[in-house]
């Protein structure tokens, strides 16, 4: 028995809607490779429920399925913000997210990365003055993750990536 084999026989069962968006995406979708799948939606589902975290920024939305697998650790009133740079799969991906009651926590964002952080980074500083605290725009990552309950997962080279060269928003 590989150890693929071993964690999905010991994972959670993939839901209706995954299943559901698992095969529309290899229907429909050049590159359904590119889509999560079942174990490591279920890694990202425990990884949001041990945090619990009040927001969430995904890099990559594609047809939705890891955004909707974040989604399930959210607190209460959390809030998933996932980008996706691909105009083309908008219709696709929030066709995926309506499946879902947790689609109404994610808001999807299309359009570069860069230009959507420096927008988000503006908003949470507008936020924090709004509240009288105070925060400059551009604050770094980890000020946003401490006094904005913000859980950033990166994975992979974009860790490498950020982890070297980015200190603000504006770096990424």
């Amino acid at each position: 028995m590989t150890l693929s084999e071993y964690i999905e026989q010991h994972s959670s069962p993939e839901s209706e809607v995954l299943q559901q968006i698992t095969r529309s995406t290899h229907l429909e979708v050049i590159n359904p490779r590119m889509l999560s799948g079942h174990v490591q939606g279920r890694v990202l589902s425990m990884l949001s429920q041990m945090i619990q975290p009040k927001r969430i920024l995904e890099l990559g939305t594609f047809t939705g399925y890891s955004a909707l697998c974040l989604a399930e650790g959210l607190s209460e009133n959390g809030k998933l913000i996932t980008i996706e740079h691909n105009d083309e799969m908008e219709d696709s991906i929030r066709r995926n997210l309506a499946l879902s009651p947790l689609g109404e926590k994610i808001e999807l964002r299309i359009g570069e990365a860069k230009e959507i952080l420096k927008q988000l980074g503006n908003e949470i500083a507008n936020q924090s003055n709004e509240n009288g605290e105070k925060h400059e725009k551009g604050k770094h990552i980890q000020t946003l993750q401490k006094e904005n309950g913000c859980a950033v997962l990166l994975c992979g080279d974009v860790l490498r990536l950020v982890a070297q060269k980015c200190a603000t928003w504006e770096d990424l």
